[in-house]
């Protein structure tokens, strides 16, 4: 008989697989509500808007960025991922144009992969809700995705992946289904 735990290992070893499957570079789950680091960081957040950091940026005020379930009920899991955005494309010579803006629009490309994994994971688990954050939800992305262990946030406060650097952008599938989380990344940036 295969226990419970069993079958969390099974099924948050295929989402991650299956993550990479969909064309995503790294993949890592996160526990909700997550480690103590979670709770740091969220004060981190808000001693920064304390402080007005954030200028007339009153989006970065919602309460919503401070709690992932609020984003949705019942959440008890994040799947992370990140998506290469160097592409072997022609460059554009005549502007500068940031890397990750060349090619298709990412949140368009990273929305539809995560779709197909929402997909997915119904056909495996029919009573699991997800909802997908790409980059414009009130969300502390960079966040969980060291908290999945998919890389460490650097000073210059980018999520750096030892293998990928920090080229790559990031989606994330928060879930109803509770799942085996991965080890948080430790900080590299002493």
């Amino acid at each position: 008989m295969i226990s419970n735990l069993q079958n969390k290992k099974k099924l948050s070893k295929r989402l991650k697989e299956r993550a990479i499957f969909e064309g995503f570079t790294i993949s890592g789950i996160a526990s909700i509500p997550g480690s103590s680091r979670i709770k740091l960081r969220t004060n981190a957040l808000e001693r920064w808007l304390s402080n007005s950091y954030h200028a007339e940026m009153k989006w970065m005020e919602s309460e919503k960025r401070k709690n992932i379930s609020s984003l949705l009920e019942n959440a008890k899991s994040v799947l992370c991922v990140g998506f290469t955005y160097i592409n072997s494309q022609k460059q554009n010579n005549h502007f500068k144009v940031g890397k990750f803006s060349q090619g298709e629009d990412y949140h368009k490309v990273i929305y539809k992969k995560l779709k197909n994994i929402g997909r997915w994971i119904n056909i495996e688990k029919p009573q699991c809700k997800w909802k997908i954050c790409v980059d414009t939800s009130p969300f502390l992305e960079k966040v969980w995705a060291e908290e999945s262990g998919l890389g460490w946030i650097g000073k210059n406060s980018n999520l750096i992946n030892k293998k990928n650097g920090s080229w790559f952008t990031l989606g994330f599938l928060i879930l109803t289904e509770d799942l085996i989380p991965d080890t948080p990344h430790e900080s590299l940036c002493g």
